[in-house]
């Protein structure tokens, strides 16, 4: 298909945008949803972490793989505890990611980064998001 000239463009429609925005989200949100649903998948269909691990690293020394077991259990207490009240720590959140990011782990920050704009989500100032009267107060 070729365009023209005279193919007038489609302007900026914002309820577009807000419905293009919000339906990604959701399909990305569904997507950690069900990336959830196969961790747990995993899980059910060994019966353990531990047999999750020596099933996922069988070749590793049995002493070696229990530091890695409890490492994943102190991972999973810390992000378990976050996701109580994620919006208590948004201050955390951006001290990681800046912390990862400077070390160069720049796809563990952009993942910290993403689950600190969904708690903590930014707006141009001067912005106001619905229900906001504009007034401080």
């Amino acid at each position: 298909m070729t365009t023209d000239s005279l193919t007038p463009r489609p302007s900026f429609d914002e309820a577009v945008h807000t419905a293009d925005m919000s339906g990604a989200v959701m399909a990305a949100s569904s997507g950690d949803f069900i990336a959830g649903l196969l961790a747990y998948g995993q899980l059910a269909s060994v019966g353990s972490p531990r047999a999750l691990v020596a099933g996922l690293l069988p070749e590793m020394d049995p002493e070696r793989r229990q530091e890695v077991v409890d490492r994943l259990l102190a991972i999973g207490f810390h992000a378990g505890r976050l996701s109580v009240r994620p919006q208590f720590h948004g201050e955390d959140l951006a001290q990681v990611q800046g912390l990862l990011a400077r070390a160069g782990f720049q796809a563990m920050a952009g993942q910290v980064g993403r689950s600190l704009r969904t708690v903590a989500p930014t707006k141009p100032r001067g912005q106001q998001v619905d229900g906001e009267s504009g007034c401080e107060g």
